[in-house]
C-alpha cells in the first residue's frame, strides 16, 4: 500500500514543473486522506471534496491541526463542480474512485467539467482505474483460484463469462482515454498523454489490473514533424527476459537515443494469470481443473520472456532516462515501456503529439459506442421471497439435478429464421429482470437475487435434418435428459435455456426454465411475447412490449405469520402417506420406477360438465379454484381414509396485487406454494357449506404467505423428518381453447415442471375444462397416476351436479 502511494504521489507531482510557483491543486473524492496530506505541502491552494461527510469532518479537523489554512474541503459528488471556478486549477487528481461511478455517461461528466476548471497546459490524472481488456484475465484467475479440481474448464468459462457480465464496478479500456477527443469532439481541449502500468513488484489486484491515465489540457495543435532520427523503437521479441534487459541495456548506453520505446513486453506480475487463460482457452471443454492446475506447474513450460516493470526503472534511471510503463494496445497482460533521455530537448509542459503518437496506440479502425469501452455496473441485488428461499435450502441440502426447472419444446415451420428467434428472445432479455437474475449467498447465509444490467440470449442451434424421425426423437429425449440432469448453479443466468432443432419435416424451439427466477404464469408470458416478437423481428419490425409495475406485497408481520400458522396446524400430527396409500391401486408388475423421473397427462372434461361447474360456481359465489381444490381434499379423504388432510397450494400473483391488470404483464417468480388444511367434511351437512368454509380458508393464505414451507414445517406439530405434504394444486387464470395453437398449450407433452414434491395437480379454464397431473415415478406408478387423474375427473362431475349432498368422493 505504501509503494503504490508513493509511486501515486510521485506521478502525480511530476506533473507540475513550472519553477517558482506552486501548484492550486483539486482532488476528487479524497476519503482518508492518503494523496492529500503528501500533496497539499508542495501546493499553494488544495481543495479536496468527498461524498462522505464523515471523512471530510475528520480531515478538517487533522488539516487544523497540521497547520494547513491553504487546504479547503467540502462534501459533494464528484461530478459537482459549482462554486469551483472555471481555469482554477493546474492539477486535478482523481484518484481511486473511477470504478464506484454508476457509468461511463457519469465519467464524461466529471471529464467535461474537470476539463473546464483546468487553466490551459493544467493536467487531469486519472489514478488506479480498473482495466476492461484485463477484466476476463482478472476474473480467470480469480475463478481458477477457488475452483474445485473436478470442475470442467467449459464450467470454469461458463463462470467467468457470468463474472466479467456481473461485474458490478466501472471498469473502463485504456482505449477510451486515448481516443477522447474523437469520441466526444468537446472534450478535444483534453489530450492523453500517458496511460501507465502501475509501477510496483507486488501481485496483488491493484497493482496488476489497473493503470494510471494523465490528460493535459491544452489547445489542438498542428501535428509537427516527427522525430525520425531521434527516436528507436523495438519490439520486445521471445526470447528469455535476461536477453531482452541485456539488450535495453546496450541501447540507452551505446546508443545514447534521446527517446527509445519498447513495445510489446510480456508482464511478469501477470505471466501466470495470462497462461492460465491461455490454457483454458487451448483445453478439451470436458478437461478439468486439475488438469489445467497441472499443465500450469509442468516443468517443460517454455522459457518466460516476462519482465517486471521495475526492472525496466531502475535501468532507466541508471543510464539518465525518465522511464513510463504504458498499458500496450496491442494485448491483455503486455506493456510499453518509453525511456526519454533527461538532458534531450523537452517540450516546456509536455510531449508533443508526435512523441504522443509514438507510444499511442493505432486509431480505432472500428467505430464503437462509447458504452462499449467501460463495464455498465448498475445491478440491483434484492431479498428473495419466501417460496425462492425454501427452494434455494432444499437447493443445497439435496441438489438433485433439474430440481425446478420446467421445459417446453414448441413446434416452428421449418423455415425457422434463427438469427429472427435471438434477436426476439434478447429484447425480451432486456425488457424483463426476471430473464438478467442471478442468486448469491451472502456471508451472513443469507440468499439474494442479484439483477443485472444486462444479459446475453444464447441459441444453441442443432441440425437433425439428416436424421430419419425415430433417431430425431432419440436426440430430443437425450437432450432434455442433459438438461435436467444439469446442476443448479446460482449465478447463471439468463435462468433460461433456448435451443433450436431443425429436422426434415418441422423446426423445434426447447425453452428450459428455472423456477427460482420464472413461476408458470411467466413462462406462458414469455412464450406469447416470444412468438409475437418472433414474427416481427422475421418480417423486419418490431413490438413494444407493454410495461408494467413491480409487484408490491404487503409488508411481513413475522410474529402473526407464526400465530397463524401454529394455530392453523395445530393437532396435525400425523403425515400425510399417499404414497403408501395408494400402493394397492398399482397393476401386477407396474412398481414405481427407482430414478429421479418425472411424467405429466392429461385430460379434458366434457364441455357440459366444464359449462355446469362454470354456472355453478357463479351461482354459488364459489371459484372454479375452490372446486377444484374441494375435489382434490375429496379424494385425500377417499384414498387417505381419513377426514383431516393437508396439502398445498399455489397462491398466484393475482393474490398478493389487488389490481389484476397491473400483474398481468409481469415476469419473475411471483407465486408461493402454501399448505390447505381443509376443514374436516364429516362436520358439514352439504358439499355448499363444506366448500364456503374451505374457500374462506383459502381467502385467508395470501395475508401468511411471507414464510418459507421450513418455516411453516417448523411451526408445525409434524415429526421433524415428516413432508409438510406430497401435493399441492396449481389452478391457472388464464383460460385455454382447445383450438389454442399447439406451442402454447401446457397440456402437449413436451413440456414438464420439475419441483420439489411427488405431485401437481393442474385445472385450466376453459371451453372443456383442462386437467393435468404430474407425478414423480419414484412415488406414483404411471397406472396410479392415471387413476387419480380419472377419479379428480368423477369427483368435479360429482360436483357439477349440485351441492346439496353431503361432502364426500
Amino acid at each position: 500500500m505504501r509503494d503504490w502511494v508513493d509511486t501515486t504521489t510521485a506521478r502525480i507531482r511530476s506533473l507540475w514543473k513550472v519553477p517558482g510557483r506552486r501548484p492550486r491543486m483539486l482532488e476528487l473524492g479524497c476519503s482518508s486522506g492518503p494523496l492529500l496530506f503528501r500533496l497539499a505541502a508542495h501546493a499553494e491552494t488544495y481543495h479536496a471534496t468527498d461524498m462522505s461527510s464523515a471523512a471530510v469532518e475528520t480531515l478538517s479537523r487533522e488539516c487544523n491541526t497540521m497547520g494547513f489554512s491553504h487546504v479547503t474541503l467540502a462534501q459533494r459528488e464528484a461530478n459537482d463542480f459549482k462554486k469551483l471556478g472555471m481555469s482554477a486549477y493546474d492539477v486535478i487528481v482523481l484518484n481511486s474512485v473511477v470504478q464506484y461511478f454508476p457509468s461511463i455517461d457519469y465519467l464524461v461528466d466529471v471529464l467535461e467539467k474537470a476539463s473546464r476548471a483546468l487553466r490551459p497546459g493544467g493536467s487531469l490524472f486519472v489514478g488506479n482505474v480498473r482495466s476492461l481488456p484485463l477484466l476476463e484475465l482478472f476474473h480467470t484467475s480469480a475463478e481458477l483460484a477457488k475452483a474445485p479440481a473436478s470442475r470442467t474448464v467449459a464450467q470454469l468459462k461458463r463462470r467467468v463469462r457470468h463474472a466479467v457480465a456481473a461485474e458490478n464496478e466501472l471498469v473502463v479500456d485504456p482505449a477510451f482515454f486515448w481516443e477522447l477527443g474523437r469520441l466526444l469532439p468537446r472534450l478535444a481541449s483534453l489530450v492523453c498523454e500517458r496511460v501507465l502500468c502501475q509501477r510496483t513488484r507486488s501481485r496483488d489486484e491493484a497493482s496488476r489490473f489497473r493503470y494510471d491515465v494523465v490528460l493535459r489540457h491544452r489547445a489542438i495543435e498542428a501535428l509537427p514533424p516527427a522525430m525520425d532520427d531521434a527516436a528507436f523503437e523495438w519490439r520486445a521479441p521471445p526470447v528469455p527476459a535476461a536477453e531482452i534487459l541485456h539488450g535495453v541495456r546496450q541501447q540507452l548506453d551505446e546508443q545514447r537515443w534521446p527517446m527509445m520505446t519498447l513495445t510489446h513486453a510480456r508482464d511478469a506480475r501477470l505471466a501466470s494469470e495470462l497462461r492460465a487463460f491461455e490454457l483454458s482457452n487451448e483445453a478439451e471443454e470436458n478437461c478439468t481443473v486439475g488438469d489445467l492446475r497441472k499443465a500450469l506447474t509442468e516443468k517443460d513450460q517454455p522459457s518466460t520472456s516476462a519482465l517486471e516493470p521495475d526492472d525496466l526503472f531502475l535501468i532507466g534511471n541508471e543510464f539518465g532516462y525518465d522511464v513510463d510503463v504504458l498499458a500496450s494496445g496491442d494485448a491483455p497482460g503486455y506493456f510499453d515501456v518509453r525511456f526519454l533521455r533527461r538532458s534531450a530537448p523537452a517540450p516546456a509542459e509536455a510531449p508533443t503529439l508526435s512523441e504522443r503518437a509514438s507510444f499511442a496506440p493505432p486509431p480505432a479502425t472500428v467505430e464503437r459506442p462509447i458504452q462499449h469501452y467501460a463495464t455498465k455496473p448498475h445491478r440491483e441485488v434484492q431479498a428473495v421471497s419466501a417460496m425462492q428461499s425454501y427452494m434455494l435450502e432444499r437447493i443445497e441440502a439435496r441438489p438433485e439435478p433439474g430440481l425446478y426447472t420446467s421445459f417446453d419444446v414448441v413446434p416452428m415451420p421449418a423455415s425457422v429464421d434463427s438469427a429472427a428467434l435471438e434477436r426476439a428472445w434478447q429484447a425480451l432479455v432486456d425488457r424483463h429482470a426476471a430473464l438478467r437474475t442471478s442468486f448469491v449467498k451472502t456471508l451472513s447465509g443469507r440468499y439474494r437475487q442479484v439483477v443485472h444490467a444486462h444479459g446475453k440470449a444464447a441459441l444453441d442451434e442443432r441440425d437433425w435434418r439428416h436424421l430419419p424421425p425415430l433417431e430425431v426423437d432419440r436426440e430430443l429425449e437425450a437432450y432434455i435428459d442433459a438438461f435436467r440432469a444439469r446442476p443448479f448453479e446460482l449465478d447463471e443466468y439468463p435462468p433460461v435455456r433456448l435451443a433450436l432443432f431443425r429436422t426434415r419435416a418441422r423446426s423445434w424451439v426447447f425453452l428450459g426454465f428455472n423456477h427460482l427466477a420464472l413461476d408458470g404464469a411467466s413462462t406462458m408470458l414469455l412464450r406469447e411475447q416470444w412468438l409475437e416478437l418472433y414474427k416481427a423481428h422475421s418480417k423486419g419490425g418490431n413490438v413494444s412490449l407493454v410495461g408494467s409495475a413491480p409487484l408490491v406485497r404487503p409488508p411481513s408481520d413475522v410474529a402473526s405469520t407464526e400465530a397463524f400458522w401454529r394455530k392453523e396446524l395445530q393437532g396435525f400430527r400425523d403425515p400425510m402417506t399417499l404414497t403408501e396409500n395408494m400402493r394397492r391401486h398399482r397393476a401386477t408388475g407396474d412398481e414405481p420406477r427407482g430414478e429421479r423421473s418425472y411424467a405429466k397427462r392429461h385430460t379434458y372434461l366434457d364441455k357440459e360438465v366444464s359449462e355446469r361447474l362454470a354456472s355453478l360456481s357463479r351461482a354459488e359465489g364459489l371459484t372454479l379454484n375452490t372446486l377444484v381444490h374441494g375435489a382434490w381434499a375429496l379424494l385425500l379423504t377417499e384414498y387417505t381414509e381419513r377426514q383431516d388432510v393437508l396439502f398445498g397450494t399455489m397462491i398466484s400473483r393475482a393474490a398478493y396485487e389487488p389490481n389484476r391488470l397491473a400483474c398481468e404483464g409481469m415476469v419473475g417468480a411471483l407465486d408461493d406454494v402454501l399448505p390447505v388444511r381443509p376443514p374436516s367434511p364429516s362436520r358439514f351437512l352439504s358439499l355448499r357449506t363444506w366448500l364456503a368454509a374451505l374457500r374462506d380458508g383459502l381467502a385467508k393464505l395470501p395475508r401468511h404467505g411471507h414464510a418459507s414451507l421450513a418455516d411453516v414445517k417448523r411451526w408445525s406439530e409434524l415429526p421433524e423428518h415428516a413432508r409438510l405434504f406430497e401435493s399441492y394444486v396449481v389452478v391457472e387464470n388464464r383460460p385455454i381453447d382447445e383450438n389454442t395453437a399447439e406451442s402454447l398449450d401446457p397440456a402437449t407433452p413436451f413440456s414438464l415442471v420439475q419441483l420439489d414434491f411427488p405431485l401437481r395437480v393442474e385445472a385450466w379454464p376453459g371451453p372443456r375444462l383442462l386437467l393435468i397431473l404430474q407425478h414423480h415415478r419414484a412415488h406414483f406408478s404411471d397406472t396410479v397416476a392415471e387413476k387419480m387423474l380419472r377419479d379428480l375427473e368423477r369427483v368435479l362431475v360429482f360436483l357439477s351436479h349440485g351441492l346439496d349432498r353431503p361432502p364426500r368422493g
